[in-house]
């Protein structure tokens, strides 16, 4: 149980449904502007879910689907999507530095040190780099004055 008074105002949420779609479980974090929950989807009617299923199938691919069946994949752009396929990763936008043993602990708390004293690197970014709360990094960068 958190003591902070957004907490148990969150808290009070617990329970509710959203659109009668979601039911609230449980509150996961606080920040910024926004409460995160943990929700669970409400039991929905298969009998709804199948012929939606189907008719988009049909309508996407021209071809019948039965019960039995599995569907063949479809591809981003079957969605009409305007972007045909996921970004390919490229080894040029990757610094040419980096070497899987700048990933040890120490090793990438350095470099964050770095970035962070060099200004490259906010203090949020660094914490979620090094998976700590904000709170802990802020000591952890006020341990670096001293």
């Amino acid at each position: 149980m958190n003591d902070d008074p957004m907490w148990a105002l969150a808290e009070r949420s617990l329970g509710k449904s959203l659109k009668g779609k979601y039911r609230l479980e449980r509150v996961l974090g606080i920040g910024g502007m926004a409460v995160v929950y943990r929700a669970s989807q409400l039991a929905h009617d298969p009998a709804k879910v199948w012929p939606q299923f189907y008719a988009v199938y049909k309508r996407t691919t021209g071809k019948s689907l039965k019960g039995v069946e599995e569907p063949d994949a479809l591809g981003p752009d079957a969605f009409g999507s305007p972007i045909a396929a996921a970004p390919v990763a490229r080894v040029a936008d990757e610094p040419a530095h980096l070497v899987p043993s700048d990933f040890a602990e120490d090793r990438l708390l350095r470099l964050v040190r770095r970035g962070v004293d060099g200004g490259v690197l906010s203090l949020s970014r660094a914490a979620s780099i090094l998976d700590l709360d904000l709170r802990a990094m802020r000591q952890l960068a006020a341990s670096w004055a001293e």
